[in-house]
């Protein structure tokens, strides 16, 4: 079974679909998920009530449109460009974060999204 998920904020919706992982696992168990938005650079992430180790495969520089979680922040991260610390065009966390998933419908939606907006994550039915 394919886990889907809507974010939502400002009125804007986003699809992702969640891998089969201990962290993406744990996250999705743990829907529905409320926020508030942070941006940095073309990156949102928000503090979720989340405590996850870093995985082993935890990594900085991940494919644009990627849901991640970022142990240090307890945050859930969506990337859909560049961020204060990324080369040329690459997107890049602030440190290692957990892949959790990936956007399924168009970034561009995100850039509408305004800082300090209410966010929630539910699973898609």
């Amino acid at each position: 079974m394919e886990k889907k998920i809507l974010i939502s904020s400002d009125g804007i919706i986003v699809e992702g679909i969640l891998y089969d992982s201990p962290c993406s696992n744990a996250i999705w168990n743990s829907l529905p998920l409320e926020g508030s938005v942070n941006l940095w650079g073309k990156e949102i992430y928000f503090a979720i009530p989340l405590v996850l180790e870093e995985e082993s495969t935890a990594q900085d520089v991940v494919e644009l449109g990627a849901i991640a979680y970022w142990p240090p922040g307890r945050a859930l991260c969506l990337f859909f460009g560049q961020t204060p610390v990324s080369h040329e065009d690459e997107c890049r966390a602030a440190s290692p974060v957990n892949l959790i998933g990936y956007i399924t419908t168009d970034l561009s939606k995100l850039t509408k999204i305004c800082s300090g907006s209410a966010v929630t994550v539910i699973q898609k039915s």
